[in-house]
């Protein structure tokens, strides 16, 4: 299976974009993060206004998405593994099955995280 091949580049593009999200939208270290990048302080969050002048870069878009990719396959993979240690899906009917459920989790969490950007960058959130 390619994902299973793929864990130690999609775990490695998992770790850099941690660091990146962390720069861009936690701490707002340059470059990664915005130029109009708030702060918090007590009484306030700029998480949205944030959020919203990250992905208006197309730059940091394609890099959330990318992500978003690496993290499809590395969770593919990570719960078929995962049920399979446990005992589970030993026939093949079975295998199928937690296989499916296992590439729709996978496929809902990326594009669920997918269509942030993408609703920046087409000016559906500004």
């Amino acid at each position: 299976m390619f994902a299973g091949r793929s864990m130690l580049v999609t775990g490695v593009v998992l770790l850099l974009f941690v660091i990146f999200h962390v720069l861009d939208l936690t701490t707002g270290t340059s470059p990664a993060a915005p130029d109009g990048f708030q702060a918090a302080t007590h009484e306030t969050s700029h998480a949205y206004s944030n959020l919203v002048d990250s992905f208006s870069r197309w730059p940091a878009s394609l890099i959330y998405i990318a992500a978003m990719v690496a993290l499809a396959l590395h969770l593919l993979h990570g719960l078929v593994s995962a049920v399979y240690d446990m005992g589970v899906g030993v026939g093949s009917k079975a295998r199928n099955i937690l296989s499916a459920v296992a590439l729709l989790v996978a496929l809902l969490v990326a594009l669920g995280n997918i269509t942030i950007p993408v609703a920046v960058l087409t000016g559906l959130i500004s």
